[in-house]
């Protein structure tokens, strides 16, 4: 669960009971066990928020439902609810909390395989949060910039932004987020086949994860490090790392992880020839990543179903799991979003170049007019 800070209201306002009242609601939402549970606590803070004159109250509950609905799958609800909180946010002129609430979004588009979306909406944040010093938002925004460039199997630039978020995290002393940036760069390591790389740097990831009892971020690694095995062919040991990682994940509060774990031990049960579990395990990701209306998991998991029933020799299923897939993998993954990215990027590179250059530009005025009062000086005195 995220750091309960972030249900502080962050402005210069004076603290009122409603405020108060408020950001206890809110804070025993995020610590309720399930969706059913937080929901009544979410109302009840909107009420309060919603009978005030305080838009700054009614943001922030909005960004506390996003981010409820979005850890439990409920991922149009998120993007509802991030909407309106960056509506209501423009209204309020207060820059961190305005690109708080559109990288939010960003991360809500990610989580539906809206990439192009998320792209835009954090590159959008880290507009403002550059010129603050916000670093830990800072390295957050680099860290999910470099998943979206990862999801789009663009490794150098993903790998870019990991590190960018790594040193900053390393700076300040993040020892989380550092944790989440390494585990990152180790999937791209195993991706580009440097596994003994990977396996050291998924390590460290797990070493950090733990030192700061991070169950998710552990469970996160394991998972990675099964992957790792699995690609070098080692069903066994990837099945043993798969069922620790499992075994830390909440089945509520992340669905797409136990999801993508699911399909993972499907495949190495499909390894190992032992195909009716690996088809219950399919299923099993297939619903989540329905419900979840995950465009990216939808591909994943129907290409896994079509390698399984292609095994049992059921080319019937396996042909029907395949245009599942490639529907899916064509909306997610078109030429045209990948024109769109680059735009995005060159947009934004072509952005921080001018305003160097104007930096750059004014600190030499500067410099010329030290100079030149410092030749007309001695003259008038």
């Amino acid at each position: 669960m995220p750091d309960t800070r972030q249900y502080r209201f962050g402005d210069e306002a004076e603290a009122t009971e409603d405020r108060r009242q408020i950001e206890e609601l809110l804070e025993r939402a995020n610590a309720a066990d399930t969706l059913s549970g937080a929901l009544p606590l979410l109302a009840e803070a909107a009420q309060i928020a919603s009978n005030t004159a305080d838009a700054n109250a009614r943001a922030l509950c909005h960004h506390a439902a996003a981010y409820l609905y979005r850890v439990h799958g409920r991922l149009a609800d998120a993007v509802r609810e991030s909407e309106a909180e960056v509506l209501l946010r423009q209204q309020l002129h207060h820059p961190m909390l305005m690109a708080r609430a559109i990288h939010s979004l960003g991360e809500c588009h990610a989580d539906l395989g809206n990439f192009e979306v998320a792209l835009h909406h954090h590159l959008d944040a880290l507009r403002i949060i550059s010129h603050s010093n916000d670093q830990p938002r800072l390295a957050m925004i680099y860290n999910d910039i470099g998943v979206v460039y990862h999801k789009l199997t663009q490794y150098d630039q993903a790998l870019k932004y990991y590190w960018q978020s790594h040193a900053i995290a390393q700076q300040i002393g993040d020892v989380e987020s550092a944790g989440r940036a390494l585990g990152n760069i180790g999937i791209i390591q195993a991706r580009l086949e440097k596994f003994d790389e990977a396996l050291q740097t998924h390590h460290q990831a797990l070493e950090l994860r733990s030192s700061v009892n991070d169950e998710r971020g552990v469970a996160i690694v394991l998972g990675s490090i099964g992957n790792v095995h699995a690609m070098q062919g080692q069903a066994l040991t990837a099945l043993e790392y798969y069922g620790r990682s499992l075994a830390k994940r909440d089945s509520e509060k992340d669905q797409r992880g136990v999801a993508i774990l699911q399909r993972n031990i499907a495949a190495m049960l499909r390894h190992l020839g032992r195909y009716e579990e690996a088809i219950a395990h399919c299923t099993a990701a297939l619903q989540l990543a329905t419900l979840l209306n995950s465009r990216d998991l939808l591909a994943q998991f129907h290409e896994e179903f079509s390698s399984i029933y292609e095994a049992l020799g059921d080319h019937q299923q396996a042909l029907h799991h395949h245009k599942q897939y490639a529907e899916h993998y064509s909306a997610m993954l078109n030429v045209g979003t990948q024109r769109s990215v680059a735009e995005l990027q060159a947009k934004y590179d072509l952005e921080r170049a001018n305003a160097e250059r104007e930096q750059f530009r004014r600190r030499m005025l500067e410099w010329e007019h030290t100079a030149f009062r410092a030749q007309v000086n001695p003259h008038f005195l």
